[in-house]
């Protein structure tokens, strides 16, 4: 769970101290759930997984205490390959995509020298969310719902 570049296979993974997310003490159909480290009110998602092909829930802190998550980041050979946007109405239920517009799908590039990233805001890379996840993304709004509040452990 670590920026551009971290994960080395030397080492074995990310070492600790280039983390960029703590994981929470509950999962989502197996699957961890990800707080950005250094601002656990943004929903961003690490660029590198220590796991081979995982699918990280990322999450950020609302003002109430809770999580909410609004990022699904879908891993291949340690490196984010596409990720998914979710977007809520006022009630807490999903925007669906339309025209580029409400949650949607984005592809990643990787370059040669291995960095991997987007052009944020792209509107050829807002793309229809993939009907094998919405099992996934109907679980991550019931834990939305619940109104989960984690209290990280020092």
């Amino acid at each position: 769970m670590g920026g551009n570049g971290a994960y080395i296979p030397t080492v074995g993974g990310i070492p600790e101290q280039l983390r960029t997310h703590d994981e929470l003490d509950r999962r989502i159909d197996g699957h961890k759930i990800l707080i950005q480290k250094a601002n656990s009110g943004q929903k961003k998602a690490p660029m590198n997984s220590n796991s081979e092909n995982p699918i990280y829930l990322c999450g950020r802190g609302l003002t109430d205490g809770s999580i909410e998550i609004g990022y699904i980041a879908i891993y291949k050979d340690h490196k984010i390959l596409k990720s998914i946007d979710l977007e809520y109405d006022s009630k807490g239920n999903l925007v669906p995509y339309s025209k580029g517009k409400g949650s949607h799908e984005h592809n990643w590039d990787w370059d040669a020298s291995g960095e991997v990233g987007r052009t944020s805001g792209k509107p050829s890379n807002h793309l229809p969310i993939e009907e094998k996840y919405q099992h996934l993304i109907n679980e991550v709004i019931n834990f939305n719902k619940e109104h989960y509040v984690w209290k990280k452990k020092n």
